[in-house]
């Protein structure tokens, strides 16, 4: 049974605003990765990102039948950024740095660089305020245009354009930060 077939015999029924399991499916194989890595970029385990994207389908079960099509990414981006922290997995107050995991010691130099590049860039944004990783990782890592990352944050275009120029510069000053922390 497919992730989005168990979601579809977990909704209950509403005032036919519901989707229907070909739409769910649809929706789930779609968007799935997205959601997933954006809450593990917020600083979920992979449990925990996991279980967080399991709910967020089941929330969006329930009440996305009258969201078109084209805003579901953002409706479901809206979701998942509640349920991370609702949950308050995700803290500014503690950050929680989840080891790497290494690549194999027979692994060619281009993965274990690229292992070495997401740790740097899950440390950097597990440093960063909520709003300012929030507005990186959607416009900058995932391409999320900005009028979407104003919805999905619930805020005005102008203030989520000020929330992207202020995440760049925490996001080089983050690294600077690092870097002389990694110099001898």
């Amino acid at each position: 049974m497919s992730g989005a077939s168990m979601l579809a015999t977990e909704r209950r029924p509403s005032r036919g605003s519901d989707l229907t399991p070909a739409q769910l499916e649809r929706m789930f194989v779609e968007q799935h990765p997205l959601i997933w890595r954006t809450l593990r970029r917020l600083g979920l385990s992979p449990a925990e990102a996991a279980e967080a994207t399991r709910e967020v389908f089941s929330e969006a079960a329930k009440g996305l039948g009258s969201v078109r099509r084209h805003d579901e990414r953002s409706r479901l981006l809206a979701l998942a950024m509640r349920q991370a922290f609702r949950s308050e997995r995700v803290s500014t107050s503690e950050v929680r740095l989840r080891p790497p995991l290494p690549p194999p010691g027979d692994a060619p130099p281009e993965e274990r660089e690229s292992a070495a590049c997401v740790s740097v860039m899950d440390r950097v944004l597990l440093h960063m305020a909520r709003p300012s990783a929030t507005a990186f990782i959607l416009f900058e890592l995932e391409g999320v245009p900005l009028g979407e990352v104003a919805s999905v944050m619930a805020i005005d275009p102008d203030v989520a354009m000020q929330t992207l120029m202020h995440a760049r510069e925490e996001f080089k000053s983050i690294v600077a930060a690092l870097g002389e922390v990694a110099r001898p």
